[in-house]
């Protein structure tokens, strides 16, 4: 049997191809082909007046049109990621070859038609399938094409048909963006003439068919107007669809890579058409797509794991996310399912290794509930497909309580300014209020709102703080903090109020994170330069004996500066006899040492004699007893200190024997 054959992509060279056996219902078979045509395709009902288009609006939407340096070449769906492109091999590589177009030559974009709104997007990766030779009737006739960014979101997803075997005696519906014409007349010549001149004479046209033959690669079917006379019906199968001269049709010029659907999924891809003596053809000897041709498909669920593997996994996410840890504020979650596959049977899933849920019926999402305990869950789903195969994902879940940081953790503030911070949120939390005794000062207000305002805090002492957070779902959770308003307080040798040298140290106490740098003065006088606040303050030694006045000038965020005050007496210590009697009969005498500051860290104390080389040092004691020796008459009582920094002092009384 001789026959003709033709594929799909427009303006092509040609060259003879040889089609090996087509398995059908009767072992039907194929065999050498002896004559080349053009090889464009495009929908071809059974009269012109039965010519129908393809609006996105009723789920075509994804059914894209491919061009080749800004001219028409094939057709295209859109699969579920958004981002791929299920087309046929020969729209990407040369004429009966398996020779890639080369990207220095051929720039690929395909257009969305979202009924009148045209999107183009680049294609920057196509592949087509190992097994392709460049022969159509070989089969392998399929490629993806990876775009340069994301479909338009009103355009249709289409996922593929996976049961091999279960596509014969279907009808389908075919889509393509080919030229046009009527079975009785074949393709419209003007229309090809006009596309090869780079007019833009296309649009998206739909028709119906039934596969009647198939092999382990490849569907086919006739074009036919129902009596015995065309296409298979010649070799005794029964052709007729039964969908009526409005609905049959038959693929031409320009509709190659095309999808043809089975319930809204892919089940053949557009490759080529044929025509043969036996099957006598209202145009004898031209593949014009006319009555008493054959249509063949490339098989799409003999591909279903070469499309699968050049697809996104599947992938599960809890409350939004899906990478990384995930947070969640509230035991129940909401889990979404992202899928390339249609076919699943069954979902489980586990926390920790312990099961939480399953089901036999798999949805986009579902809600779930974590174990009771707050903590840290290692989340495993699982989903089952028709045909036995399993995906898994995971990721971390983090069941915590939100949390609310104020002035980054410290709990005073010395300026009523306050800042705070969330920690700890749900991906699901939408915005917050803050209340401060009982009165909002920040109203609902979105967490993508970054840095968050400060508050100014009016109360000083203790003021009592409320975060609400409200969720997507319209769950509000409340966060109580406290915060004190209170000035920071300067504290001078550890709260000694005297020094007998002179030094000083000073110390901040109460002090928030927002201060930034200090200064000291000593009675109105600056005595040091701008410094850190870093607890490590260089101050000079007093000068005037007496009461001292000392102030801290504190630097903070924004600007503010606050003044603090304390003082100091800079005196010598005072030692008293007896407390104070001029004279004593008894050699047992109590003394009492007075204005000793802290620092002084040991003593000597010698009776009569003022070299204290041989004297043993002791604690400094505020009050002690001696014994004086047996003189009556005057007697000395020397005491030396000695302090944290070396230094010593001397101070002495008297009190006579009688």
């Amino acid at each position: 049997m001789i026959y003709r054959l033709a594929n799909s992509r427009r303006n092509s060279n040609h060259r003879p191809f040889r089609v090996e056996t087509l398995e059908t219902k009767r072992c039907f078979s194929v065999s050498s082909l002896l004559e080349t045509a053009e090889t464009e395709l495009a929908i071809v009902p059974s009269s012109e007046e039965y010519l129908q288009l393809a609006h996105s609006d009723d789920g075509h939407g994804g059914v894209v049109a491919i061009y080749e340096n800004e001219f028409l070449s094939c057709t295209g769906s859109l699969l579920p990621t958004g981002r791929h492109i299920l087309t046929a091999a020969h729209c990407v590589t040369y004429e009966g070859t398996a020779t890639p177009f080369p990207e220095s030559q051929y720039d690929t974009t395909v257009k969305f038609d979202l009924d009148g709104e045209f999107i183009v997007r680049d294609v920057v990766r196509e592949e087509f399938h190992p097994n392709w030779d460049g022969t159509v009737a070989h089969g392998y006739d399929i490629a993806i094409l990876e775009l340069s960014e994301e479909a338009p979101a009103e355009a249709d997803r289409y996922d593929i048909w996976r049961n091999i075997g279960s596509e014969l005696g279907r009808s389908f519906t075919k889509v393509g963006y080919g030229l046009n014409g009527s079975g009785a007349n074949g393709m419209d010549d003007d229309q090809l003439a006009d596309s090869q001149n780079g007019l833009n004479v296309t649009a998206r046209h739909l028709g119906e068919n039934e596969y009647e033959l198939g092999d382990s690669l490849l569907l086919a079917y006739d074009f036919d107007d129902g009596s015995s006379a065309n296409a298979l019906a010649a070799l005794g199968y029964d052709s007729s669809t039964g969908l009526g001269p409005a609905r049959e049709a038959n693929l031409a010029k320009g509709d190659s890579g095309g999808p043809n659907f089975i319930d809204g999924l892919i089940a053949g891809v557009t490759s080529f058409g044929m025509t043969a003596d036996e099957m006598p053809d209202v145009t004898p000897g031209v593949i014009d797509f006319s009555f008493g041709e054959i249509g063949v498909d490339t098989r799409v669920a003999a591909f279903a794991d070469w499309v699968d593997s050049h697809l996104p996994p599947m992938q599960a996410a809890v409350d939004g996310t899906s990478n990384g840890t995930v947070i969640t504020n509230d035991r129940t979650v909401r889990l979404t399912l992202e899928d390339s596959r249609w076919d699943a049977t069954a979902i489980r899933v586990t926390a920790n290794g312990t099961e939480i849920y399953s089901s036999n019926q798999v949805t986009d999402y579902l809600d779930i509930m974590l174990p009771s305990a707050r903590a840290e869950y290692d989340v495993t789903v699982e989903v089952t497909y028709s045909d036995g195969s399993v995906k898994h994902d995971s990721m971390t879940v983090r069941y915590v309580r939100p949390d609310m940081q104020l002035n980054q953790g410290d709990t005073v503030t010395n300026t009523g300014r306050m800042s705070f911070d969330f920690a700890n949120l749900a991906s699901n939390a939408e915005s917050f209020q803050v209340l401060v005794n009982g009165h909002t000062k920040i109203d609902w207000t979105s967490f993508q709102q970054s840095p968050f305002p400060d508050v100014q805090l009016n109360w000083k002492g203790t003021n009592y703080i409320q975060g609400r957070i409200r969720y997507a779902d319209g769950r509000t959770y409340t966060i109580y903090r406290t915060i004190d308003y209170s000035s920071a307080q300067l504290e001078v040798n550890g709260g000694a109020t005297v020094t007998n040298t002179g030094k000083w140290q000073p110390a901040i106490n109460g002090i928030d994170s927002t201060a930034q740098r200090i200064r000291f003065k000593v009675n109105g006088y600056v005595v040091s330069d701008w410094q850190d606040v870093d607890g490590e303050y260089a101050v000079p030694r007093l000068n005037y004996r007496g009461t001292n006045y000392l102030q801290a000038d504190i630097e903070y965020n924004g600007g503010i500066t606050k003044s603090i005050y304390s003082r100091i007496d800079f005196v010598r210590p005072t030692i008293l006899l007896n407390q104070g009697a001029a004279s004593t009969d008894q050699r047992d005498i109590q003394v009492d040492l007075a204005d000793v500051d802290p620092s002084a860290v040991s003593m000597k104390v010698a009776i009569n004699r003022w070299d204290f080389s041989s004297v043993a040092s002791q604690e400094v004691r505020s009050s002690f007893n001696v014994q004086l020796p047996a003189w009556h008459g005057r007697n000395y009582v020397n005491v030396q200190l000695t302090y944290e920094d070396g230094s010593t002092l001397w101070i002495y009384a008297s009190i006579v024997l009688e």
